[in-house]
């Protein structure tokens, strides 16, 4: 790309191209995916060709490599693409570290998987966004994901409640629709994602909340008006988030619980001794469905 097909667009959009191609080695074209890498890749075998004689063991490593640098430049390229919508226009792409954009691309360069390209699509954004939202951590939580891991993500994503604007997942055993499923809860403490308390202590929100404030279960909220509990914390369950959990289930709409949020602030409530408004009584969870996974 040239310096002037960057006219016409945004400071922030121009900045984004800049930082990849700072990281790729030269000036791309985010949109522009299979042909010039083709064409320059078939071109390379041609000159190589006509400098030396290779046999067909050779000429077979030669074709392989370029076929799949073709392929991960391609992944690369549709991921970047698919970022593109996200960035906004305060996003200060500037201020993200080369070497956490060239970590990004040696990881992403693999990952074909139309919907794991959207995931990672909605990290890049997020990052040039707000620099330092996610860390190298999570890159790799990534990288190493199968859809699998993707799944539980977004079930993780389904408990998760912002008390006082930070994320944590609230577990609790005595509700029909939500079970505390101990294998699952396990599984999501062997991937590094969270930890689970012994025995029947329990996790206390970090930093202490003051005492007012907003309890948001995807598009519900309640103002927290007033809370008081022995241990002087502000108690959430038996499960913590890693930052790493914290950083991943933001790229994760998930989909709401019927009646979750309700009876997560009942637990709450016994844990805590809060008092909301409006009342825990008259709080509706969200309705299941109506918000997209990914």
């Amino acid at each position: 790309m040239n310096i002037k097909d960057l006219a016409g667009l945004s400071q922030p959009i121009t900045l984004f191209i800049q930082k990849i191609a700072d990281a790729t080695g030269g000036v791309c074209r985010p949109w522009q995916t299979l042909r010039v890498a083709d064409a320059e890749a078939r071109a390379e075998v041609i000159r190589a060709k006509a400098k030396i004689e290779i046999g067909s063991l050779e000429e077979r490593a030669v074709n392989r490599f370029v076929y799949e640098q073709i392929k991960q430049q391609a992944n690369i390229e549709q991921i970047t693409q698919k970022a593109f919508p996200q960035i906004t226009d305060d996003a200060k792409p500037d201020l993200v570290e080369n070497d956490w954009v060239t970590h990004f691309l040696e990881k992403c360069r693999l990952i074909s998987d139309e919907d794991l390209q959207k995931i990672w699509a909605k990290l890049l954004a997020g990052q040039m966004n707000k620099p330092g939202k996610f860390s190298k951590r999570s890159i790799d939580w990534l990288a190493a994901a199968s859809k699998h891991d993707a799944e539980t993500l977004v079930k993780l994503r389904n408990i998760v409640c912002e008390i006082n604007g930070i994320s944590e997942a609230i577990q609790f055993e005595h509700h029909e629709s939500v079970k505390f499923d101990l294998f699952f809860c396990r599984e999501l403490e062997s991937s590094g994602l969270l930890s689970i308390a012994d025995g029947m202590n329990y996790i206390r929100a970090n930093p202490k909340p003051p005492q007012q404030f907003e309890i948001r279960y995807f598009d519900s909220v309640v103002k927290v008006t007033k809370w008081q509990s022995a241990s002087q914390a502000f108690c959430v369950g038996r499960l913590n988030l890693s930052q790493t959990g914290k950083e991943l289930i933001s790229l994760c709409n998930g989909n709401p619980i019927p009646e979750f949020f309700t009876e997560a602030l009942r637990n709450m409530r016994q844990w805590n001794h809060i008092e909301t408004e409006p009342p825990i009584s008259s709080v509706t969870s969200p309705a299941t469905g109506s918000v997209p996974v990914v």
